[in-house]
């Protein structure tokens, strides 16, 4: 559920100020199996593969949060 999570922040926050829709979380499932398939073809432990998607979600939390204090 954290990578479903991270994924459609992700995808609210990176077209428009928390609306999500397709495209945004297209991208952020992308964005998430990208980095997922990446550590485990590095190798890493499984842990770091969901603190990379705790990261991805803090991250897009953030962003979220910064472009509407922006916006309004």
């Amino acid at each position: 559920m954290l990578s479903a999570f991270a994924a459609a922040y992700l995808g609210s926050a990176a077209l428009h100020q928390g609306e999500f829709h397709i495209v945004g979380t297209l991208i952020g499932v992308l964005t998430v199996a990208i980095g997922n398939n990446g550590l485990a073809i590095l190798g890493a432990p499984i842990f770091t593969q969901y603190m990379f998607s705790g990261g991805l979600l803090v991250v897009a939390v953030a962003l979220g949060s910064v472009s509407r204090r922006y916006a309004g």
